[in-house]
């Protein structure tokens, strides 16, 4: 009986220093902690056995403290790999994660800073005489403006610039249609918009097909055209209206050219 006393006493010991370390080791996710614990239990089982050692005379108290020695040498090997683990993991440096960051392509570097120094816009607040912008989608080469005047309604047709043939200037190809309430009458000026004055080509009939070349403004005589421009001037086409058609074909074209740029911006960072 007193050795079994003393065998409790050691057993409560190594139970409390082990049930210490294992909580520690649980922390740091050791593979023996659940073999540790089942081990535990089972000693508690143990011990409990051992204190009722007295209402159970049929046990066999030699293999019972066999048992319990077995099992404390079992766990002084654990707790001392858990104790070696321990100082390991202190004494290992932490490695430390490297972030790496993917070059830009210098490519990629010049399509930003081009579009970064972009000062383009939809140029609505440039249109004088009343026109309204109808139609201007991106991707089209072409702008359609319109207004109303008096029972006629007047409709810009303005295409995409060009270099003019000897000149470092551009050049705006403007097609004017006037039509009017009840008829179907359409009359078409074929003009070119370049930066300060409206060049009237010819004046044409839709209604005639494409193989028609119309009325050659040049050939006409020069009261006629003045009488010509002065039709435009009173519905308000004249020079300023060229400027201004002028300016917004500039700055859709400069558009464009940043919207191709964006999709292509987006062609080398998805590589």
């Amino acid at each position: 009986m007193a050795a079994a006393t003393l065998l409790l006493g050691r057993s409560a010991k190594c139970l409390v220093s082990a049930t210490h370390l294992f909580s520690n080791a649980a922390k740091r996710r050791y593979l023996l902690v659940p073999t540790a614990i089942s081990s535990l239990r089972q000693f508690s089982c143990d011990v409990n056995n051992v204190s009722n050692i007295n209402q159970q005379p049929a046990v066999d108290k030699d293999k019972l403290v066999s048992d319990i020695l077995s099992q404390l040498g079992s766990m002084r090997e654990e707790i001392e790999f858990l104790r070696k683990a321990k100082e390991e993991s202190r004494e290992s440096p932490r490695e430390e994660k490297t972030v790496v960051v993917k070059e830009k392509h210098p490519l990629l570097k010049q399509i930003e800073l081009a579009m970064s120094k972009d000062e383009t816009s939809s140029r609505a607040d440039i249109l004088p005489g009343g026109f309204e912008v109808e139609c201007d989608k991106p991707g089209v080469a072409k702008v359609t403006l319109k207004k109303a005047y008096k029972k006629e309604t007047i409709k810009i047709e303005v295409f995409s610039p060009c270099y003019c043939d000897d000149e470092y200037e551009l050049k705006v190809i403007v097609k004017v249609s006037f039509s009017r309430i009840f008829s179907s009458i359409v009359s078409e000026f074929h003009c070119t918009a370049t930066n300060g004055q409206l060049i009237i080509d010819k004046i044409k009939d839709p209604s005639d097909g494409p193989n028609c070349e119309g009325v050659i403004f040049e050939r006409l005589p020069l009261g006629l055209q003045t009488e010509f421009y002065m039709y435009l001037v009173t519905r308000g086409i004249d020079d300023d209206t060229s400027d201004m058609l002028h300016e917004y074909m500039v700055d859709k074209m400069k558009r464009e050219n940043m919207r191709g740029l964006g999709k292509f911006k987006k062609f080398v960072e998805d590589a």
